[in-house]
């Protein structure tokens, strides 16, 4: 059982040092040279860089209820999380306030009465004509060019009206949660969505709108338009009870509970597809075209059989099954793809080559060593692998980095909403790694070499120690749960 326990607090705020926005610095000195007082002043501007008129994805970490869901939504008040955790305050709803209020708000509107996003310029958006909509006057800042592109909406001012919060109740919609290690900002919006209707939220920019405690709706009446600044929208709809973590976890398709196709009739087929195996078209060297079984490193068990590395060329591990006449390339693809991964990352090749030729050079001066009566000069080797190599062979056991098709080459082997229970197979590890050591492995004296390297073992970055990797076993989720409920942590107990 896990013993471990985060700490997870809340902030009122997050208050950067300074807001975004241009600031002037003024300095003076005065120094008396001869008994006269001389005077020097300078002046420096800067400025200070913010999210203003939209945000990237990258910046939104989460929203609830999840973009496009269906569920029974209606007692949760729609919130967004953003990765800055200083955005929401690095602006200011209340212009020279001594409280800190966000320029940001979520802003929720029912199906029937949700506004129609625009896109313009920024030049249009700060030439608002009062008869179209009524937006405040504002000044592009250092970065921010007239033909860049914002979004918009229209709201009447009635609606408005009745959405909006106060400048009070907008500080206590916003706050920020700390972690050990991470930070992130929450927006919160003041209003439920309605039982069987969809619902769009808008975050809206309501930076200098503020005057006092209220809105500023500058002198419109309630049936004018009122525009506002989107930075981002979703929407989702409360109509199925279905739809709650529960029942999606529950309804999600575990037959088969492992990574494999389903059964097949013909026995021959139905032994390689219980140990995860696909059929996928292989092109062979000659130019002809067959097909071949392949698995990926995420089996549905453990895998039989061995290997004996390292080899030459990918095609040494190419294995044939006459009775079926197909060949198994599973392995065979792990080294190329090892060997390709490598060669794509220069400074780990180019580190991992010269390493070699370290260790050619000094066997070399070992062996002349025997001539004693030779003058010559030692060479020091380093036995152990740079830290760069290392580090790189460490991801590449760990899978980080592997193209998702050799991890489930058949879509049919995770299907939408299914979890599917895997084991990892040494094996294709193996591969994997034998092939990116194969850099610089060209004449057989450089594969005698790889043998020797990897008979020594201890200190070889493409040997998986058994200690330090042992059998890992895992689940894949494809599920709207996922999308939904980002950072999901799963515990498991023995």
């Amino acid at each position: 059982m896990t013993t471990d326990r985060q700490t997870l607090t809340f902030r009122a705020s997050y208050v950067p040092a300074l807001e975004a926005g241009s600031y002037s610095v003024a300095m003076t000195q005065t120094v008396q040279v001869d008994k006269a007082l001389q005077h020097f002043a300078t002046q420096r501007t800067f400025h200070v860089a913010g999210e203003r008129f939209g945000l990237n994805p990258q910046d939104i970490y989460a929203v609830f209820p999840p973009a496009g869901s269906l569920g029974d939504h209606a007692t949760v008040l729609p919130h967004i999380i953003v990765t800055n955790s200083t955005l929401p305050w690095e602006r200011e709803a209340q212009r020279n306030n001594a409280e800190s209020t966000p320029w940001l708000a979520l802003v929720l509107f029912d199906e029937t009465e949700a506004p129609t996003p625009q896109s313009i310029t920024l030049d249009a958006l700060i030439a608002t004509p009062n008869r179209t909509a009524r937006f405040p006057a504002i000044s592009l800042e250092p970065g921010q060019q007239g033909s860049d592109l914002v979004t918009v909406i229209d709201v009447p001012r009635a609606l408005l009206a009745s959405m909006l919060p106060s400048a009070t109740e907008l500080r206590w919609l916003a706050h920020v949660r700390e972690r050990e290690d991470t930070r992130a900002a929450v927006l919160i919006a003041n209003r439920l969505p309605q039982r069987n209707r969809a619902s769009v939220v808008h975050l809206v920019s309501v930076e200098g709108r503020y005057n006092g405690e209220n809105f500023g709706y500058q002198g419109t009446d309630s049936n004018e338009l009122i525009r506002l600044v989107s930075l981002h929208s979703w929407r989702f709809t409360c109509v199925d009870p279905e739809q709650t973590f529960r029942q999606l976890a529950q309804q999600l398709n575990h037959s088969p509970s492992t990574v494999r196709l389903p059964a097949n009739d013909n026995p021959a087929a139905e032994a390689y597809l219980a140990l995860g195996y696909v059929p996928l078209p292989h092109s062979l060297r000659q130019g002809s075209t067959t097909v071949s079984w392949y698995h990926g490193p995420l089996a549905p068990g453990i895998t039989p059989g061995d290997l004996s590395l390292p080899v030459r060329t990918a095609d040494d591990l190419l294995r044939y099954d006459p009775e079926a006449g197909l060949f198994d390339g599973s392995y065979a693809a792990a080294w190329e793809l090892g060997r390709l991964l490598t060669l794509q990352n220069g400074r780990e090749a180019t580190a991992l080559a010269q390493w070699k030729l370290a260790h050619r050079r000094h066997l070399c001066c070992v062996e002349t060593a025997i001539h004693s009566h030779l003058p010559f000069q030692a060479l020091p080797a380093d036995e152990a692998a740079p830290e760069l190599v290392q580090a790189w062979f460490a991801q590449l056991a760990n899978l980080e980095g592997i193209p998702f098709n050799y991890l489930i080459p058949e879509e049919a082997l995770l299907p939408p909403e299914s979890i599917r229970f895997f084991q990892i197979d040494p094996l294709w590890i193996d591969a994997l790694l034998d092939g990116a050591f194969s850099i610089g492995r060209v004449t057989q004296h450089d594969y005698r070499l790889d043998c020797e390297h990897t008979a020594m073992a201890a200190d070889h970055p493409a040997v998986r120690d058994p200690a330090v990797h042992p059998t890992v076993s895992g689940f894949l989720l494809r599920s709207e749960l996922v999308a939904g409920w980002p950072g999901l942590r799963v515990d498991g107990y023995d």
